[in-house]
């Protein structure tokens, strides 16, 4: 039988099953609770306030009688019996003020001190919009639609490399969106990543959308997510948003997570709550600019090697266990809608590769970002 849980301040209900405790409860609707241990109880930090209703509670060495007896619980060791009313507390700092749950954002460089660490940047995406006009069908020219647009792409010329494409609903589009534009489109074309590999179609837009080119810059921490927006024809930095990782209800470091990701249908959660956060931020960005999440070419992303097993829904298991391995150190080019991301279906997303089990993408971003990997000098990042 389900129960509701309504959690204060966030003013948020959910249905429960049986047995689940409010912590579980907590994540799905993703409310806040600091789990440091990942929901084990030896951490003491996930307590909660049973305003009304009551509930099923393990005694703790964290909470002594008096604050028992005002409803105080570890919502990890906690499951209602009806439905109840859970108010989490602020978490209370030094100086006694309430402490707001908002994401820490880094401190950000000025552009004129990035210039001087790095350098200009040369502007060349792995993703190009091109403009294109198609001479419309005749009877004598009655080429199908398909091979007219890769015509247009790769022109008349005997050696000319043609595209491929790999999803069906761009064919299923194809003819209405030629037609209603007149045959003047933009496709989106994804750059082949050695000299023989081709490039794919990525999307068929109607008219010239060239000027409205986004990608999305994305750092998977373990405690914040961090999104930014960027203009693939300048580089400029159109919009950024920064939320917490969801899938910090279940432990605050990357082992109590892998620990958390060996229970049943852990690893499925984690995976779920990161593409939520994921899915946070694009919506953020999007509201701001206006725009759709189908409007982003291309998502990049960097996170540390047990983040970037949990993105892609990998067994983080043997990253704990001596000799420390990964399942793998450069990750596949996804689709990032496999994934669950707000994208369009045959956007791809790509993750910088780790070096080792704890030498993850975020510093392999941060070394191609500042170009550290080209200088002779001795260079600490």
């Amino acid at each position: 039988m389900s129960k509701t849980v309504h959690f204060l301040p966030d003013n948020i209900k959910i249905e429960i099953q049986d047995k689940e405790n409010i912590l579980s409860a907590a994540a799905r609707a993703g409310v806040y609770i600091n789990a440091y241990c990942g929901g084990n109880g030896t951490c003491g930090k996930c307590k909660i306030i049973v305003q009304e209703g009551q509930t099923a509670a393990q005694k703790s060495q964290f909470i002594n009688e008096a604050d028992f007896s005002q409803g105080i619980r570890l919502a990890c060791q906690c499951q209602p019996l009806t439905d109840v009313i859970i108010q989490v507390p602020a978490e209370i700092g030094k100086e006694g003020q309430a402490l707001k749950r908002q994401p820490k954002t880094t401190r950000a460089i000025s552009s004129r001190a990035i210039d001087e660490l790095v350098g200009k940047k040369r502007i060349d995406p792995p993703v190009e919009k091109r403009f294109l006009k198609l001479n419309p069908p005749t009877l004598e020219d009655n080429l199908p639609d398909l091979q007219r647009l890769m015509r247009a792409i790769t022109g008349s010329g005997p050696h000319a490399k043609e595209p491929t494409y790999d999803h069906p609903e761009m064919l299923q589009a194809l003819p209405f969106i030629l037609r209603e534009a007149d045959w003047e489109v933009t496709v989106i074309l994804l750059r082949g990543k050695r000299e023989r590999e081709p490039d794919r179609i990525i999307s068929v837009e109607p008219g010239d959308t060239t000027a409205n080119f986004y990608g999305l810059a994305l750092d998977i921490g373990t405690t914040t997510i961090d999104g930014v927006l960027l203009n693939l024809n300048s580089g400029e930095i159109l919009a950024e948003s920064s939320v917490h990782n969801a899938q910090i209800s279940y432990g605050e470091d990357v082992i109590s997570r892998i620990v958390y990701s060996q229970r049943q249908g852990g690893l499925d959660r984690l995976q779920k709550r990161v593409i939520y956060s994921i899915n946070e931020i694009i919506q953020s960005i999007c509201r701001d600019m206006i725009i759709s999440p189908s409007d982003i070419s291309y998502i990049m992303s960097a996170g540390n090697t047990v983040m970037s097993h949990l993105l892609m829904g990998i067994d983080p298991k043997f990253l704990r266990e001596a000799p420390y391995v990964p399942v793998c150190s450069q990750f596949p080019l996804t689709i990032a809608s496999d994934l669950g991301v707000m994208a369009h279906p045959s956007v791809r997303l790509f993750q910088y590769p780790a070096i080792a089990s704890y030498v993850g993408g975020d510093i392999v971003a941060g070394v191609h970002a500042c170009q550290m990997h080209k200088s002779a000098l001795l260079t600490l990042l």
